[in-house]
């Protein structure tokens, strides 16, 4: 029998981009009075601050502020806050609740030429997302993670994680936290889609990396 899973979330979250522009750019935006979105698209011809992204870009809701709820056809089986599902973990940092998606670097630019400035446009905003696949099931379970059960999280017997990301470990600069992408369930990956609302981004002038500090370009 098919059944449909569903798996919401919503909270507070980011639209994390990171990219690099030609200084002489930067410096005429700090003059231009308009806001970032604004001169991206007035003077760079961009569509947008998103645009500017040659690094690394994310949207996701943090792991403090995401409240997920878990339903097979119209019956909830769970619902709460995501750090609540850890809370009887033995080793929460070993469970496969955490599944952390780096290499979104590895798409991007891994340089920084001295022309240029590397810049962060973060977000703040509500969102909210919804997956619902198909599957066969004639019970419903929901297990939390526990020492029991080696701090995995189990929907009938069917392994249930999280793709997390961490700002630093994706590109350049500070952490902005960790972000919820999407889940895994028996071992597929399934994103979140976070349809709506564009925030008014803040923007970050970043350090160039120790790493990159001698390289030339």
């Amino acid at each position: 029998m098919k059944n449909k899973l569903t798996v919401l979330i919503e909270g507070t979250g980011s639209e994390f981009v990171q990219g690099t522009i030609k200084k002489e750019h930067f410096d005429a935006h700090k003059y231009s009075g308009l806001s970032w979105q604004d001169y991206c698209t007035k003077n760079l011809k961009l569509d947008g601050y998103w645009d500017v992204n040659n690094i690394s870009h994310l949207t996701g809701i943090t792991i403090d502020n995401a409240v997920i709820t878990i339903m097979i056809d119209n019956q909830k089986i769970w619902a709460g806050k995501y750090c609540s599902i850890l809370e009887n973990a033995d080793d929460p940092d070993a469970s496969t609740v955490f599944v952390h998606e780096h290499g979104i670097m590895a798409i991007g630019d891994n340089e920084v030429s001295e022309t240029h400035v590397l810049i962060s446009s973060i977000t703040s905003e509500h969102l909210q997302g919804e997956t619902t696949i198909n599957i066969n099931t004639k019970e419903v379970s929901f297990e939390l993670p526990s020492e029991d059960n080696g701090n995995k999280c189990f929907i009938n017997d069917l392994e249930l994680g999280f793709i997390i990301e961490s700002t630093d470990g994706m590109g350049y600069g500070y952490d902005y936290g960790d972000f919820i992408l999407g889940f895994i369930f028996d071992g597929v990956k399934y994103e979140f889609e976070y349809p709506g609302g564009m925030g008014i981004p803040e923007i970050y002038v970043e350090k160039k990396p120790d790493w990159l500090s001698n390289q030339k370009f």
